[in-house]
This record gives C-alpha cells, sequence and structure tokens, in this order.
C-alpha cells in the first residue's frame, strides 16, 4: 500500500487492515504449504513408479506450475503489504 494512503487511514483502520493481511498471510502460507507438500508426494510417487517400471515413468508438474507461482508471488505482495503496515502502526505507536 502507498504510504499516503496509509497515512490517510484512521488508527481503527489501520488495525483492521493488519488483521486482515494477517489473515491473507497465514491462508497463504497454509495453502502454498500444502501445494508444496502435495508436490512432494506426486514426486514420491513419481520416483516409486519409475523405479518399480524400471524408469518408464514421467514425473508431470507442469500442472503445478501456475499454483506454485501464484502463491510466491502473493506471499512476496502480502509480505510488503504486511510490513509497510506494521512500519505504519510503529510510527504511530499503537503497539
Amino acid at each position: 500500500m502507498k504510504p499516503e494512503k496509509l497515512a490517510s487511514l484512521t488508527d481503527e483502520q489501520l488495525l483492521k487492515q493488519k488483521k486482515i493481511i494477517k489473515n491473507t498471510h497465514n491462508i497463504i502460507l497454509a495453502v502454498g504449504t500444502l501445494t508444496l507438500f502435495f508436490a512432494c508426494v506426486m514426486f514420491g510417487y513419481h520416483v516409486g513408479k519409475d523405479a518399480a517400471t524400471g524408469g518408464q515413468s514421467t514425473f508431470n508438474y507442469k500442472p503445478l506450475l501456475p499454483v506454485i507461482v501464484f502463491f510466491m508471488l502473493g506471499y512476496v505482495v502480502v509480505s510488503s503489504e504486511k510490513k509497510s503496515i506494521d512500519d505504519e502502526i510503529k510510527k504511530r505507536k499503537l503497539g
């Protein structure tokens, strides 16, 4: 969020934004972690299938790429928003 917009928010609105950003951050972390876990499970299944078939298996990772990239970008954006809101809260000495 732009510094001018953060400065124009009231204290209550700023604290509400902080809560929303924190919840969004937690959701992105949880879903991103589950996605990476799912990718690891898929890769483990591929390794087992590859060993069982004598190297005839191929790992299809392409459907996971957009999801992983989306959550990586979401994490970066939300983290920067969270940092700017936390800086504004510290500047106003709200807690």
